[in-house]
């Protein structure tokens, strides 16, 4: 009896906090028709708040809103709802008199991967405003749109460095290889950043006629500039470059050691591991980290100390640099360690490049060589290629407490975010990351 009494409290707790959600979302819908600018955006901002997408048509009226500010809160709303079937309004919205709007305008068409509208952002390549072309080359960039190849060319001279530096990202994205000759030039530009972009793409097109030009911005002064030199240089498979990339092993820049720590594993260059084992004890844990992973690579296997300390570090990306380590060498005695971590959520960007891809085996363009990924999901992968049996050991991990939970315990939405059945309550069964629907999962 007690049992069926609190299930019925949940359901009309449950049923209240829908009722008030409907009652929030009305009043933001009340707010649209609202004559002052500032109140309408306010409602607007509530309704994705609540991630209500059945008010999608009642948002869109607003794109035609007599208030610029109104029409680009709109656009930005509806790109936050996903609300494609309003996208071909959104696209008239790209001849706008305002630039925010234009600007939301192209993102929302970006983000929807709206490729029908490539020949209208590619009309925006000869705006007035920078920020526009800027914004019209990254998602022409993101469409592969190569039909347009000679017109985003067209942008290297470019007045503005920003947009030079998009031009060549994005030459880069749709694999012109032909203005390699073009691109170069760029090697020597006063911007840091177009260097930087200039060298990136270099790389990436594998265009290994160019390795000298590129091997001479290893003594660049900026730090990211001879980053990208090192991992340029071993994207071109440049083992003659080796002696040079190994100088990098002191750099001042911690970012830059790492770098060339995992440049020289990806060139083979075994000469150097004397000069790689010295960064174990670097002063920067990720140096280490990245040092362990390529000395492993190298074939050195007396790496256990490093590898338990690494697992522990406090820095996620750390951590998973010490699983990769262990995935590579296979040394046995830190598998206690590894298996500390299975519940560890903890997220970081990871390069792709890290112990996953040998550089001369495939290409990733520079907009897709980190990956967000959790410290359970490499542990999980590393054990699977390490055969460690995790039976048992693996449960999913509350987003909102962190703490474990049992198979049959676990709430989770469409996205498949976890929670245990008490913050299940706490949030209304509501996704506070998606708004979606929390459920218990099916045995």
């Amino acid at each position: 009896m007690i049992n069926f009494l609190l299930f019925v409290i949940c359901v009309n707790s449950f049923t209240c906090d829908q009722d008030e959600r409907q009652n929030q979302i009305q009043q933001c819908l009340n707010d649209l028709s609202n004559s002052d600018p500032q109140t309408r955006i306010r409602g607007l901002d509530g309704l994705v708040r609540l991630g209500a997408k059945e008010s999608t048509g009642k948002i869109a009226k607003l794109l035609d809103d007599e208030v610029s500010i109104v029409r680009a809160y709109a656009v930005q709303a509806l790109d936050a709802l996903k609300s494609v079937e309003h996208i071909d309004k959104i696209a008239l919205l790209l001849k706008d008199s305002d630039a925010n709007v234009k600007a939301n305008a192209i993102a929302a068409l970006k983000n929807a991967c709206s490729k029908k509208h490539a020949a209208d952002i590619a009309l925006l390549l000869t705006d007035s405003s920078a920020d526009i072309r800027n914004y019209a080359l990254q998602a022409l960039a993101a469409f592969k749109a190569k039909e347009f190849t000679k017109q985003i060319a067209d942008l290297l001279n470019d007045k503005d460095n920003n947009v030079v530096t998009w031009a060549i990202f994005a030459l880069g994205e749709l694999e012109a290889k032909q203005y390699g000759s073009e691109i170069i030039k760029f090697l020597v530009h006063s911007d840091s950043l177009v260097r930087q972009n200039a060298v990136d793409t270099l790389g990436f097109l594998r265009l290994k006629g160019y390795s000298e030009n590129i091997a001479v911005l290893l003594n660049d002064s900026e730090g990211q500039v001879r980053t990208k030199a090192t991992m340029s240089l071993a994207f071109l498979g440049s083992k003659k470059h080796a002696n040079n990339i190994s100088t990098l092993l002191k750099d001042q820049d911690p970012i830059c050691r790492s770098y060339a720590a995992w440049a020289l594993a990806e060139l083979k260059a075994t000469s150097h591991v004397n000069k790689l084992r010295e960064l174990l004890k670097d002063s920067n844990e990720l140096v280490r980290g990245r040092a362990a992973c390529a000395l492993a690579r190298l074939g050195i296997k007396d790496l256990s100390q490093t590898i338990t300390d690494l697992l522990k570090s406090s820095d996620p990306l750390v951590r998973i640099h010490g699983a990769k380590a262990l995935r590579i060498s296979g040394l046995k005695k830190c598998n206690n360690d590894l298996l500390k971590l299975l519940d560890d959520q903890s997220s970081a960007n990871v390069f792709v490049y890290l112990d996953i891809y040998p550089a001369e085996q495939k290409a990733i363009s520079p907009a897709n060589m980190y990956v967000l990924t959790t410290v359970k999901d490499v542990v999980k992968s590393v054990c699977k290629n390490l055969g460690i049996d995790i039976k048992g050991k693996d449960m999913a991990v509350c987003k909102k407490c962190s703490k474990s939970i049992p198979d049959q315990d676990v709430y989770s939405c469409s996205s498949k975010c976890t929670f245990c059945e008490a913050c299940t309550k706490s949030v209304s069964y509501q996704c506070p990351n998606c708004n979606g629907k929390l459920e218990k999962r099916s045995k």
